[in-house]
């Protein structure tokens, strides 16, 4: 039987290149352009208004230079899908020289107090369902995180009361379980600890090939033990997605090094198969031949 849990959230954190080092303008609006077409056409905010803040270390939220007083009023743009059980959010945010944006996918508020079975985040896996989802994979992508949250049934947790070591066992059973059922398969390591009274379990799959960030599979999930936990997360969205940031900036410039690295090899292969120098003659005679040919005249130097 497959394991249960309640108000089950799951959310991505996606980024990308806003403007890299030694970019032109040319580039640089490429870049503002790949990003917002992840985003429904009228989210988009104009590159000029983005400007406006020049460099800076805190996150811009982006919606709050749209034009539309309806959208720049709030950071975060509500959707609804077709099945009114479920909602989420758009957040797009600047972070310096990086664009970053998290999409929440949850059952709506009326049924988080209803269990929901955990078969359903593999149902989930494809989100979000929307024409830009295959925009994700565009060549100024510095990474993505996903996140799986939601918390355990109230009478587990009234059973289990001052009993720490069978709840652990128990979130980390349906952790288990919510990775093997979203990802397709099961885990092989993992890092835990706690948070807000939870659990937290970060699950990471390296590429194959570093040159396919496609390939890089960093995956949270967090049990907590109430509604009340789930809900103040919500606090630390600006947090996370700083730190994901990081995380994901330093797998691409470490995924940047390996593709150089290889063409440095490649090219200094080459370099030894086309030597600058003409071929010496195995036969001395002809070596000697070789060297009066191509001699210069002393007096010439004079």
């Amino acid at each position: 039987m497959s394991q249960q849990i309640y108000y089950p959230h799951l959310y991505l954190f996606v980024y990308n290149l806003r403007n890299g080092l030694g970019q032109n303008a040319s580039k640089i609006a490429d870049n503002h352009k790949k990003f917002w077409e992840k985003l429904p056409p009228d989210l988009k905010v104009d590159q000029s208004a983005e400007e406006e803040y020049g460099y800076t270390e805190n996150i811009v939220d982006l919606l709050t230079l749209h034009p539309d007083t309806k959208i720049k009023t709030h950071k975060f743009y509500a959707f609804q899908e077709a099945e009114a059980e479920f909602n989420g959010f758009y957040y797009p945010v600047r972070l310096n020289d990086t664009y970053g944006l998290l999409f929440s996918f949850s059952v709506n508020e009326q049924s988080k107090t209803t269990p929901k079975d955990i078969s359903d985040f593999g149902k989930r896996r494809d989100f979000p369902k929307t024409e830009q989802a295959s925009k994700f994979s565009s060549s100024n992508d510095l990474g993505k995180t996903w996140m799986l949250a939601g918390y355990l049934p109230p009478d587990f947790i009234k059973l289990e009361e001052n009993k720490e070591k069978e709840l652990e066992e128990k979130a980390k059973t349906i952790a288990s379980e919510a990775y093997e059922k979203f990802t397709g398969n099961k885990w092989q390591y993992y890092e835990n600890g706690k948070f807000l009274n939870g659990w937290i379990f970060e699950v990471w799959q390296s590429p194959h090939n570093w040159e396919n960030l496609d390939e890089n599979r960093h995956v949270l999930i967090i049990i907590y033990t109430s509604l009340e936990g789930l809900e103040k997360s919500a606090q630390f969205y600006e947090h996370w997605l700083r730190l994901f940031s990081y995380r994901n900036k330093v797998l691409s410039a470490y995924s940047n090094y390996q593709s150089n690295n290889e063409k440095i090899v490649k090219a200094n292969k080459n370099s030894e198969r086309e030597s600058f120098y003409p071929t010496l003659p195995e036969d001395l005679e002809q070596l000697k031949k070789a060297l009066i040919d191509n001699r210069v005249s002393s007096s010439n130097l004079v």
